[in-house]
């Protein structure tokens, strides 16, 4: 330490250098998360396009028009921590599920027992491996299986691939 003398004034440089880096740095981070929300906002609207030809209700908050089974897949499908249609689906009790159905727009009123039904089919949907099952003391929670897709095994029609061309927001003119 007798070497080095105490400098305050470079140690104020040296940390205002990299601040300045890490500015910057935060910049070019934040560019690439604008890119990558437009990009995550562009594969949800092609999503939201394609679930009515799967089958699914053609929007993410209201399952009235699907039966009781395709519903909670949907739960499933639109739960998760990155938000609508994420990619990792959430943990849900089967009293998360009822409350997710109720909440967009599917009548349970016909069930006498909706917690039955629930159950019966997220036991069904877990003997088909779909769903996997976590106990935590009494409780019970269910999390949709996310399948890997292989990209090789995947191959785009020209029809699909000229959707998701066609479904791309307009570029703006840079001038």
């Amino acid at each position: 330490m007798a070497d080095q003398e105490y400098n305050p004034a470079k140690m104020l440089e040296t940390l205002r250098v990299r601040l300045c880096g890490l500015d910057n740095e935060r910049d070019e981070l934040d560019a690439k998360r604008v890119e990558i929300e437009k990009q995550i906002a562009n594969i949800k609207a092609v999503i939201n396009k394609m679930l009515p030809l799967c089958g699914l209700a053609a929007s993410i908050d209201d399952l009235s028009t699907l039966g009781f089974t395709d519903a909670i897949r949907h739960v499933f499908l639109t739960s998760g921590e990155h938000g609508a249609l994420g990619l990792a689906s959430a943990w849900l009790s089967p009293k998360d599920v009822r409350d997710e159905l109720a909440k967009r727009g599917l009548d349970l009123s016909p069930y006498e027992n909706p917690m039955s039904s629930i159950y019966t089919i997220l036991n069904r949907m877990k003997d088909n491996d779909e769903i996997e099952i976590r106990r935590e003391g009494l409780n019970v929670f269910y999390k949709e299986i996310v399948k890997e897709v292989d990209e090789d095994d995947f191959s785009w029609t020209p029809d699909a691939e000229n959707f998701i061309e066609t479904s791309k927001p307009p570029k703006r003119n840079s001038r």
